[in-house]
C-alpha cells in the first residue's frame, strides 16, 4: 500500500459483483454470485433450488420491459437458470437451452428419450468452463441424472451452438428398508457440497429420501462416497437442505411421524468420506419440521460478533428460528398457525420474506418479519413469541410457488426538468402467483423496507414494469398480468427476470436500455479522517446499457489532483470499485476532497445520453492531531498448569490528556515463536491505566514461553512515541499441585466512561473539558466620532470558555461465588463419592460480556497427588450459576462420575478441597478455594456382597 503524498498513486482494488446464481465451478470451486457462505459474515438464505438464496445484490435497473416474445418450452414449476448468457429450463419432458439475449432456442432435448420414465422440473448446474456445463436434475421417480451441455462460442456472434451428451444416472430406488422397498427424493432437490479438505477440488451432491437415507454422490461419477448412504429412523427432506461452513456441511430436516418429533441431521464430506455430525441429530423441536429451511449468519446486536440463525416451519404452522451457535430457540411467530405451508423463505438485510404457497381459502400470502426486532422481543417473552416483529403482509387471490426474489436496485430521481437529480439504492422484492383472472396482476414488485403504517401492507414500486398499451404508447406499472399465471419460480440474473407461465411459455424481462453509465453510492470508510491512517472509498457503477462494457476509463482525484487513471470492464449488473489511500502525518488541511470520474476521458469510450451522473464527489473532515502516547506498563499472569488454561493480564497506560474511546484501541497478545494472536479493544481515560485479560491454554508439557503484549499495533491512533507500546514477559508451565489458596475472590477496577456511556458503577472522578460558550465585548480604542461629537469606541470580542462535564472515572466490582457438595457424607473405604460444585459471578460492570465464570475447577483428594479437573455443565462464559461435576472415572466399569476411595484408607474424616480458578475480569483473574469433609467408616469387604456404587 502506498502512502498518499503529492505525485504518488493510490492502490486500486476492483471487486466484481455477479448476479448469475445457481452456478458452481467444478474444478476450482469458485462459486458464482456473491459470497453466499458465511466466510465474510454475509446474510444467507436457501430456497428450494441450489443457491436460490432469493437475494441479488447489484445494480438492477427498472422499469423492466419485455426483452423478447415469450418462448414455448413446456410446463414448469421449477426455477429456470441463467448461466453465462444461457437460460436452462426443465419443462415437462424437455431440457431446453435459450439464448438469454435473443430468446432463440439453442437446443431442446426430450429427456425421456435418454432416461425413460423421467419427470422433473428442478435443475442445478456445475460449471466446468465457458464451454462445458454439467446439468444435474433429480426426477420424481427417484433418479439423479447428470447431462453435459457443450457450448460453442464465437467472439463476434456470441453463442453459435449447443449440444447435450449423457453423463451418468443414479437410481434412488436401490435404497431399501424393512417394509419400504421404494424410495423417493422428497421435493426433488439436491444440495451441492465440496470437500472439507481445501486441497481436494471435488463437488458432491447431497439429498434426503423418504426412506430416511442421507445420500451423498461424487458429482463426477454419480457414485456414493464412502459412508454415502446413511440410514436414519425418520423421513429426510432434501428440498429443505442447506449447506454452511464453506460448503462442506449438509443439514437436512428430519421427521419421525410415529413420534411426531422434528429435528435435523447433518454430515461433512472430508477426504471423500461422509462423516456424520452427531451434534445435529438431536431433536430440537417437539413438532415436525416441514417446508424449506433458511440459514443466515447474523450480527449479535449489542454484544458484538456473529451467530448462525436457522429458520424453518413446524407442523403446527409456526415459524421457528434457532441460534445454531448456542443451540437455543431464538424466536417463534405463531400468527399463521393452521393457515398453510411455507413455500419459500428469503433473507435480505434484517428482513425475512416468507411466502405461504396455499392458504385454505385458495389464496397465498407474503409476510415480512424484522428478525432483529423478533430476537429482541423474544427475550422478554417466556414462550419466545415475536408476532410484533411482523413488518407487513400482502395476500394474493391464487396459489404462489414463485418464492419472493429480493433485489437491490438503482433508482433514478429526476428534477422538474427531467434531468437525473440522484441515483440511489433501494431494496425491493418481486413475487408472483398462478392467478388466471385477467383483471388481477399476478407478478408484482414491492419495496422491501417501505410499508403503509396503518394497513401494514407493503408499498408497491409504481414504475416496476413497462408495457406497451398500444402501438408506440408505453406506460409504467407496479405489476403485470401474465396469461396463464406464473407457475415457475422466479430467476433474476444478468439484468434479466425469467419465469414460465401456466401455458408453458418462458418470459424474459429486462430494463429499458439507454446509453448511460452512472456513479452512485460514493462512500468513505470513515466520516472523520486521522493523519497516518489508511481508509477505503467505495463507488458503484450502474450500467444502463444492458450490454457488457469494456475499457471504460475511471479516475480518482484527491484535492483536485488526479491520483489514478485506469480502465475497467463490467457486465449489465455493473461493478463496485474500491480504492485505498493513506493520510500523511504532515497533511496540513482540515478536509479532504475525493472525486471519482467515469468515462470522462476524451475521446469517450462510450457516447452517453448524459454525463451529469458520471462524477461523484465526497468532502471528508480531517481530525486535528493531538499529542498521544500509549504504553504497555506491565504483564501479569496466573499460574499455568500443564495442558490447562491460564489468564494473562496486560496493563495499558494512557500518558496523554486525550480520551481513547471512539474508536477503541486494540491490545494484542502473542506467544513468541507461535502463531497465537489474541486481540481485545479497550477505552482509556486521560492519564489512566486499564487492564485487558486474555485466556490462554498451554501445552501439556513443562516448559517456559514468552508473552508479547502490544497496544495500538494496527496504529489506530498516531502517537508521538511507539517505543513503549510493546512489552514481553516469560512464563513457566508447571505441574498441578495441591492448592495453596488463591489471592482474589473479589476485585475492583476503574475505567473511563463518557457521560452518554455511563450506566452503572461508582463514580470516583469527574472529567471536564473547557469549551467555548460565547463572547463578551470590551471597549477598545476610538474609531470615530458621532453626530454630537462624542467619540465612538470599538467593541473587542473576548471568548468565554466554560467547563463541561464529559465523562467519569468509574469503579466496578466483581465477585466469584461458589458452593460445593460431597455425597454421601459417610461411606466405607473402597466405594466412590460424588463431588459437585456451582460457581457464579456477581458484578455491577456495564459490560458483563467481558467477564467470565470460573474457567476451571480442580478437586484435590488426600489419597492422590494429582488433582482432578471437574467438567462444567453449562456455558462458562455466562455469569449465571454453572454446575460442575467429576469426569467419568475410567477405572469404573460403568464409567461412573465418582472418585473411589482406596479400600485400605483408615476410618475418620476425609477432606476434599476445590480450587475454583480463572474467572476473567478486566482487573485480575478471580479464584476461590472451598473445602468439604466426609467420614470413612469401615471397608467395603465388610458387606456381604460387592457392587458398584
Amino acid at each position: 500500500m502506498k502512502i498518499f503524498t503529492k505525485n504518488k498513486y493510490i492502490v486500486l482494488i476492483l471487486t466484481l459483483v455477479f448476479l448469475s446464481t445457481n452456478i458452481l465451478y467444478a474444478q476450482n470451486l469458485n462459486f458464482g454470485g456473491i459470497d453466499y457462505i458465511n466466510t465474510k459474515g454475509e446474510i444467507i438464505s436457501f430456497g428450494g433450488n441450489l443457491w436460490n438464496d432469493n437475494y441479488s445484490k447489484g445494480t438492477a435497473i427498472f422499469p423492466l420491459s419485455e426483452a423478447w416474445s415469450p418462448v414455448q418450452v413446456g410446463h414448469s414449476d421449477g426455477q429456470p437458470l441463467i448461466v453465462d448468457g444461457i437460460i436452462f429450463t426443465i419443462s415437462g419432458k424437455n431440457l431446453t437451452a435459450i439464448n438469454q439475449k435473443t430468446g432463440e432456442i439453442l437446443r431442446t432435448t426430450n429427456i425421456q428419450m435418454i432416461y425413460p420414465h423421467f419427470n422433473s422440473s428442478n435443475l442445478f448446474v456445475l460449471k466446468h468452463s465457458n464451454e462445458k456445463y454439467q446439468l444435474i436434475t433429480p426426477s420424481k421417480d427417484g433418479k439423479i441424472l447428470s447431462i453435459m451441455a457443450n457450448v460453442v462460442r464465437n467472439n463476434d456472434e456470441g453463442i453459435v451452438g449447443l449440444s447435450y451428451s449423457q453423463h451418468w444416472q443414479w437410481d434412488v430406488t436401490k435404497l431399501e428398508r424393512t417394509g419400504l422397498t421404494v424410495s423417493q427424493i422428497l421435493t426433488n432437490s439436491v444440495t451441492v457440497l465440496k470437500d472439507a479438505n481445501p486441497s481436494i477440488n471435488k463437488a458432491y451432491l447431497g439429498f434426503g429420501t423418504y426412506t430416511g437415507h442421507m445420500v451423498v454422490l461424487d458429482a463426477t461419477s454419480g457414485v456414493p462416497v464412502v459412508n454415502g448412504a446413511v440410514e436414519f429412523d425418520s423421513i429426510l427432506g432434501s428440498g429443505s437442505g442447506i449447506v454452511y461452513r464453506n460448503f462442506a456441511d449438509i443439514i437436512l430436516p428430519s421427521n419421525n411421524p410415529s413420534k411426531n418429533v422434528g429435528g435435523v441431521v447433518g454430515g461433512t464430506v472430508h477426504n471423500g468420506v461422509l462423516n456424520l455430525n452427531l451434534g445435529n441429530t438431536k431433536d430440537f423441536h417437539t413438532e415436525g419440521i416441514i417446508g424449506p429451511m433458511a440459514y443466515a449468519v447474523i450480527n449479535n446486536i449489542g454484544t458484538g460478533g456473529t451467530r448462525g440463525m436457522l429458520v424453518a416451519q413446524d407442523k403446527l404452522g409456526r415459524i421457528v428460528a434457532y441460534d445454531t451457535s448456542n443451540n437455543a430457540l431464538l424466536y417463534m411467530v405463531d400468527k399463521y398457525v393452521g393457515t398453510s405451508t411455507i413455500n419459500s423463505i428469503s433473507i435480505a438485510g434484517k428482513y425475512l420474506l416468507v411466502t405461504f404457497a396455499e392458504e385454505k381459502n385458495g389464496r397465498s400470502r407474503i409476510v415480512s418479519i424484522n428478525y432483529e426486532r423478533a430476537i429482541e422481543a423474544a427475550q422478554y417473552d417466556t414462550n419466545k413469541l415475536a408476532n410484533d416483529a411482523i413488518v407487513f403482509e400482502e395476500s394474493f387471490d391464487s396459489h404462489s410457488y414463485s418464492g419472493a426474489t429480493a433485489v437491490s436496485v438503482a433508482e433514478q430521481e429526476l428534477d422538474s426538468f427531467g434531468n437525473i437529480k440522484e441515483v440511489i439504492y433501494r431494496e425491493v422484492f418481486m413475487v408472483a402467483n398462478r392467478s388466471t383472472n385477467s383483471s388481477t396482476k399476478n407478478i408484482q414488485m414491492f419495496y422491501l423496507d417501505q410499508y403503509h403504517s396503518n394497513t401494514k401492507r407493503p408499498i408497491s414500486v409504481p414504475y416496476a414494469f413497462q408495457r406497451e398499451e398500444s402501438s408506440g404508447v408505453f406506460n409504467t406499472t407496479n405489476g403485470l398480468h401474465i396469461t396463464g399465471g406464473v407457475t415457475s419460480q422466479l430467476s433474476y440474473g444478468g439484468g434479466y427476470l425469467i419465469f414460465v407461465d401456466g401455458r408453458g411459455y418462458l418470459h424474459a424481462y429486462t430494463a429499458v436500455k439507454e446509453n448511460n453509465l452512472a456513479l452512485v453510492n460514493f462512500e468513505n470508510s470513515s466520516e472523520l479522517l486521522e493523519k497516518g491512517n489508511t481508509y477505503q472509498a467505495v463507488v458503484d457503477v450502474v450500467n444502463y446499457t444492458g450490454e457488457f462494457q469494456e475499457n471504460i476509463p475511471i479516475e480518482f482525484w484527491i484535492n483536485d489532483e488526479k491520483i489514478h487513471e485506469g480502465r475497467i470492464d463490467f457486465g449489465a449488473d455493473g461493478i463496485t470499485v474500491n480504492f485505498q489511500y493513506t493520510i500523511p502525518l504532515n497533511y496540513d488541511k482540515d478536509y479532504l476532497k475525493l472525486d471519482a470520474k467515469l468515462n470522462m476521458v476524451t475521446p469517450r469510450t462510450l457516447n452517453e445520453k448524459t454525463y451529469d451522473d458520471n462524477i461523484a464527489t465526497l468532502m471528508v473532515d480531517v481530525m486535528k492531531q493531538e499529542e498521544l502516547d500509549l504504553e504497555v506498563s506491565k504483564i501479569t499472569h496466573s499460574r499455568f498448569f500443564r495442558g490447562q488454561y491460564g489468564i494473562v493480564n496486560v496493563h495499558v497506560k494512557n500518558n496523554s490528556d486525550k480520551t481513547i474511546a471512539s474508536p477503541s484501541v486494540p491490545v494484542r497478545l502473542q506467544i513468541a515463536g507461535t502463531n497465537v494472536e489474541l486481540v481485545e479493544q479497550i477505552n482509556l481515560a486521560p492519564n489512566a491505566t486499564s487492564t485487558v485479560s486474555f485466556r490462554v491454554q498451554v501445552p501439556d508439557q513443562l516448559m517456559s514461553f514468552v508473552l508479547v503484549a502490544e497496544v495500538n499495533h494496527t496504529r489506530v491512533y498516531t502517537e508521538t512515541n511507539y517505543a513503549n507500546n510493546r512489552k514481553q514477559a516469560t512464563a513457566n508451565i508447571i505441574n498441578a499441585f495441591a492448592s495453596t489458596g488463591c489471592i482474589n475472590s473479589s476485585t475492583t477496577w476503574e475505567e473511563y466512561r463518557s457521560v452518554d456511556q455511563y450506566t452503572s458503577g461508582s463514580i470516583v472522578n469527574r472529567h471536564y473539558e473547557s469549551r467555548f460558550s460565547h463572547y463578551n465585548y470590551v471597549q477598545g480604542g476610538v474609531i470615530g466620532t458621532g453626530p454630537n461629537g462624542n467619540p465612538i469606541y470599538s467593541q473587542i470580542p473576548v471568548p468565554v470558555y466554560v467547563n463541561v462535564l464529559v465523562g467519569y472515572t468509574v469503579r466496578f466490582q466483581a465477585t466469584l461465588n461458589g458452593t460445593m457438595t460431597v455425597t454421601p457424607n459417610s461411606i466405607k473405604a473402597g466405594y466412590g463419592i460424588e463431588v459437585e460444585a456451582e460457581t457464579w459471578v456477581t458484578t455491577n460492570y456495564d459490560k458483563p460480556y467481558k467477564l467470565t465464570n470460573s474457567q476451571s475447577i480442580y478437586a484435590y483428594f488426600p489419597d492422590s497427588n494429582t488433582p482432578v479437573m471437574l467438567e462444567p455443565q453449562g456455558n462458562v462464559s455466562s455469569l449465571s450459576k454453572v454446575k460442575w461435576i467429576l469426569p467419568q472415572n475410567l477405572q469404573s466399569v460403568f464409567r461412573e462420575r465418582r472418585h473411589y476411595i482406596p479400600v485400605e484408607w483408615p476410618d475418620g474424616p476425609y477432606k476434599i478441597s476445590l480450587d475454583m480458578q480463572n474467572a476473567v475480569t478486566p482487573s485480575v483473574a478471580l479464584c476461590r478455594q472451598m473445602e468439604g469433609s466426609i467420614t470413612i467408616d469401615g471397608q467395603m469387604y465388610e458387606d456381604d456382597h460387592t457392587g458398584i456404587r
